[in-house]
């Protein structure tokens, strides 16, 4: 008997399994009818890269496991993005209402910003007056 590849369009479950020639569906773990995922062809299923729109991601195994991973990422990334746009929009706020330019902000210990100009204008300094004396270094 063959094997060939069905999909439970319940669970969307992908699983193979060896059934007649003339099978159209089979039982699935979660009790449904899994549907035949492609044309039989006349050969065992195999590797197949064709996408239907009726599947959905699996419940279980790698593809769920990817899919979560990735569900991560993404909200991780959300999250440092609303971050960064939190701080442009302190810093925004912080350079209209005191007129000053963004050179003259410092980040404090806290992670919010401060108008500091002559702190901020040291801080240049003594960086540059660093880079200078390790340039002379090498």
């Amino acid at each position: 008997m063959p094997i060939f590849k069905f999909v439970c369009p319940s669970c969307g479950l992908a699983s193979s399994k060896r059934t007649s020639k003339e099978a159209t569906s089979a039982r699935c773990e979660c009790g449904q009818m899994a549907l035949l995922a492609e044309d039989r062809g006349g050969l065992s299923v195999g590797f197949s890269s064709k996408v239907s729109a009726e599947m959905k991601a699996q419940a279980t195994g790698l593809e769920s496991f990817d899919l979560d991973f990735d569900r991560v990422i993404g909200e991780d990334a959300r999250q440092k993005w609303e971050t960064i746009y939190e701080r442009r929009r302190d810093k925004w706020d912080l350079i209209e209402q005191h007129k000053v330019e963004g050179r003259d902000l410092i980040r404090m210990k806290d992670q919010s910003y401060s108008v500091q100009p002559q702190m901020s204008s040291a801080l240049r300094e003594n960086r540059v007056s660093a880079m200078d004396t390790i340039k002379t270094q090498e």
